[in-house]
């Protein structure tokens, strides 16, 4: 027997049925949204372009600014973007910038010896890991200091140093033409690298931008985008020292200061040529656009890069453009160190086998994760020293004050800077803030090997000072021939008088406590005319320092010079007429300094010694102008 149920009809509501219908409709949109690699934070890009553009500030951006925008395009790019306000280039100099961010960590920390003043052979670059995860990897540098010979083109299957054309360095004009030459897309993955120069000094912006927002400007300070002294060499700073040999005036700063922001507006306005050069796809393509350092325009005093660890040299633009990537602003402070790991995690790759930094992307996906201090070091040349951001505080040991001070008679400095309200770094708080400066030289000091000695007890200046030794210079100078003007006064302290143009008077004394550091003293008084002070090594045409006396000066001046590293044998300062008129001066001094002997690890003074000396004379004299050497 069949049991029959009766079944109740089905009454059919059109309301509950759309509803219904629409429901289900967004619960599989989300589903497929979740399972579409196109519009998730974890897509893998098919191409990966890194941009720098050399010496740009992260302050002239119109995102991390709240000034008149000089960079319409890349704002508004950034608008779809992740964008970091406290991005941090390693170092505040091209080479070691350049490697630091090719190698994933500082350049003092990269495996393997410098190749004088480049990469290190044994250093795995993101281009060499990449180039081994099957990508195809192309590198276009218009910067003389990033070529293939230095090891910049380790791992790349193209890489084209930009030959100048109408420029001391290629154009963004020169990187076109050989893009357009030479770059075909491949359907595998690509690794692109372009360093472009327009914006590195000297300063000279393309049409249109060469001739809007410019005032006439008459004066021969500035000459062909740079700033030049009287001697016919590159302007470092202004200050206690440099002011009387540069003669530099406001009018002066503000012309230059135009060239540089009309430089970054023209670089601005051809990027887009770029990247359809490069036939960038927003889409499938992760775009990095940053600069390798700053730019300082005597925010300490100072000139260009590579003297000063301060924001203005440091703080960089860093923006990261990548298909399903959400915009956001990242204000927690990052190094360009990390770019290497971030690129890595990204594509869920094997880490190389060595150390490549910390990976930002939980940042880009704003996830919480604990953000630590960002490190910068200079170990150019002989101003060395580290930097370290950390919250709103910005921390610099400077430990070769001599060299980037010559007027200080202690080598080491600590600065603190709230980046809140001083981003340009004009405030120092240390002495204010004497447990937030200790605090943050601990993290230093425990950062690494290399700083382990820079306590700040073992960096303090005693009360005392120094201690000085005795004066090495006679109290009697010798003319270079018998007929100079001079008379001699019996007052006390003793003082001379030069007339005579084109002679000179001459102290002569022996070194013998090299390599202390030695403090030279000159007190004068100017009526008129120019005068030149010559400190030297007569024997081996080492030269100490040079320094033109120009401003006439009614009341005694002292004027106050370090040599950080003086050679033994003989000693010579000169004081030479250059035009006509008066001066009066005491005997000068020359006295050595004993002060702590805390070295320096790991720095390459004598590789940056012979990669100079590889050079011709023409081709040394041409780069010297250009502020290479």
């Amino acid at each position: 027997m069949n049991c029959i149920i009766p079944v109740e009809p089905v009454k059919y509501d059109a309301m509950k049925f759309r509803i219904f219908i629409g429901l289900f409709l967004i619960g599989l949109s989300v589903v497929s949204f979740s399972c579409n690699p196109g519009n998730s934070a974890g897509k893998k890009p098919k191409r990966v372009l890194l941009i720098v553009i050399d010496s740009l500030r992260a302050d002239h951006m119109g995102y991390a600014s709240e000034g008149k925008s000089l960079t319409p395009w890349m704002d508004a790019f950034s608008e779809d973007a992740v964008r970091f306000t406290r991005a941090f280039s390693p170092t505040n100099a091209t080479i070691e910038s350049v490697a630091a961010m090719f190698g994933g960590l500082p350049y003092s920390q990269l495996p393997g010896q410098p190749r004088l003043q480049g990469l290190p052979e044994e250093t795995i670059t993101i281009a060499e890991h990449l180039k081994e995860q099957g990508f195809i990897t192309h590198g276009w540098s218009a910067n003389f200091n990033v070529r293939a010979d230095q090891g910049y083109a380790e791992g790349f299957d193209s890489f084209a140093y930009i030959l100048p054309n109408t420029r001391p360095d290629g154009s963004i004009d020169d990187v076109l033409r050989s893009i357009d030459h030479s770059y075909v897309k491949s359907s595998k993955n690509e690794f692109i690298y372009v360093h472009l120069q327009d914006v590195h000094h000297p300063y000279q912006p393309g049409y249109p931008w060469s001739e809007i927002d410019l005032e006439p400007y008459t004066r021969d300070v500035v000459r062909q985008g740079n700033m030049y002294t009287d001697f016919h060499s590159l302007v470092t700073g202004i200050g206690p020292y440099y002011d009387e040999h540069q003669s530099v005036q406001q009018e002066d700063i503000d012309y230059l200061y135009r060239l540089y922001k009309n430089a970054i507006r023209h670089v601005d306005d051809r990027l887009e040529e770029l990247l359809d050069a490069l036939e960038y796809d927003p889409e499938k393509d992760m775009l990095i656009l940053t600069s390798d350092h700053g730019e300082q325009f005597f925010e300490q005093g100072f000139w260009r890069h590579s003297i000063s660890l301060v924001a203005p040299e440091l703080n960089v633009p860093l923006i990261v453009r990548s298909p399903g990537m959400p915009a956001r602003e990242v204000t927690a402070p990052v190094s360009l160190t990390n770019l290497f790991a971030t690129i890595v995690d990204l594509y869920e790759f094997e880490e190389p086998n060595q150390p490549t930094g910390r990976s930002v992307l939980p940042l880009m996906r704003g996830e919480e994760t604990v953000v630590e201090p960002v490190y910068c070091e200079s170990i150019y040349n002989r101003r060395f020293g580290a930097a370290l951001v950390h919250e709103d505080w910005f921390y610099w040991l400077s430990i070769s004050h001599f060299d980037s001070h010559p007027w200080s008679t202690w080598p080491y400095q600590e600065y603190l800077f709230n980046l809140n309200d001083d981003i340009l770094c004009k405030n120092n708080l240390s002495e204010a803030n004497p447990d937030v400066t200790r605090k943050y030289n601990e993290m230093l000091v425990g950062s690494h090997e290399r700083w382990k000695e820079f306590t700040s007890e073992a960096i303090a200046a005693p009360d005392t000072g120094p201690i000085m030794g005795d004066n090495i210079l006679p109290s009697t100078p010798k003319p270079n021939v018998e007929n100079t003007v001079t008379t001699k006064t019996n007052d006390s302290p003793i003082s001379f008088e030069m007339k005579s143009v084109a002679e000179s008077m001459n102290y002569e004394a022996t070194i013998t406590e090299a390599p202390l550091p030695h403090y030279f003293q000159f007190t004068y008084k100017l009526e008129s005319g120019k005068y030149m002070l010559y400190l030297y090594n007569p024997e081996t045409e080492t030269k100490y320092h040079h320094y033109l006396l120009r401003n006439p000066v009614a009341d005694w001046k002292t004027l106050q010079l370090n040599v950080p590293k003086p050679e033994n044998g003989p000693v010579a300062l000169k004081i030479i007429s250059v035009t006509e008129g008066t001066i009066n001066w005491k005997a000068p001094t020359l006295q050595y300094m004993q002060v702590p002997d805390l070295k320096m690890v790991g720095h390459h003074e004598s590789d940056i010694e012979e990669w100079e000396s590889r050079f011709t004379p023409e081709e040394r004299a041409r780069l010297e102008t250009l502020g290479y050497l």
